[in-house]
Parts: structure tokens; sequence; C-alpha cells
């Protein structure tokens, strides 16, 4: 009998499941992440990655380089953060897809002029700029809820 999951087939796209700091000391930029979340969340998984992949419409948003990701969990539910580096703004909803229908509506996360999207089969989710970064955050929160964890990103602690 095969040894079974002795030859796990993972297609990581590059991305490396590391602590926050050790993420933030492979990137030319500080990671954030949020200190505010709904009670019971955790840290479940953060890494990094070289580059992106392509999102959006028709892969409408390019690769972007200096992935970080993380992903907190209560049971099921989740709340995914990202950062990506870049000097300007989405092209277009990185959430969407081709013939999806999203519902979107302004936003603002700390100043910056942010996207709230979502619809069915799309997360509820935001994202903006801030300039160096081009930010996304996703949960099963009302728009309300996602931009008052998007306003509570704090630098990575670098131990």
């Amino acid at each position: 009998h095969p040894r079974l999951g002795a030859r796990a087939f993972r297609d990581s796209e590059g991305f490396v499941r590391t602590t926050p700091s050790n993420a933030a000391a492979q990137l030319s930029y500080t990671p954030l992440l949020p200190t505010v979340l709904p009670p019971g969340f955790e840290l479940a998984i953060s890494g990094w990655a070289p580059k992106s992949g392509f999102t959006g419409p028709e892969a409408s948003n390019p690769v972007y380089p200096e992935l970080f990701a993380a992903v907190y969990r209560k049971g099921y539910e989740r709340i995914d953060v990202t950062q990506r580096k870049s000097e300007g703004e989405w092209p277009s909803d990185p959430f969407g897809a081709e013939c999806g229908f999203l519902f979107t509506s302004k936003a603002t996360v700390n100043g910056a002029e942010a996207r709230f999207g979502t619809g069915p089969g799309s997360v509820p989710h935001l994202y903006w700029s801030d300039g160096e970064l081009l930010h996304t955050l996703s949960g099963p929160y009302p728009k309300a809820d996602l931009v008052a964890i998007a306003e509570s990103l704090t630098p990575v602690s670098i131990s």
C-alpha cells in the first residue's frame, strides 16, 4: 500500500508560510496586521511571497511584488488581510470575476479612498491604496465592520 500523505501536492505560487515578523524581514516594507477583530478570531496563517498572482476580472490586476498575507479564523469563518508593493491604484476589483456581479460602494480607510464590494459568490471585501501599498481585507461582515478592522491595521513588530 502507498504511504498516504507522503507526497502532498501543494501549489504555493512561491508563498512561504511563516510568522508575521519573519515575513516582515523578507519585505522592503513593514506589513500591517489588525488590532481590532470580532471576538474569537485568531491568526491561522501568515507569510509572504516574492510576487502576487493576477487578480480581478480577466486577470486585469497585474502581478505585484512583495505580497504579505494573513488569515484569521474562527471555526469556518475567515478574515483575510493582504498587502502588495505598488505606487499606484487597483485597476479593478481584485475579488471580481468575469461575468460576476458585485455590489460596490465607496468607503474610507484612515482617510484613503477605498471600495467595498460584495455579491453572490463573493465574500464582502475592501480594497484600497495608501500610496506605497495595495491593501485587501475580506471577511463575512458588513462594510462598517470591515472598515473598523482596516483602520486598526498596525505595523508588525519585528523581533
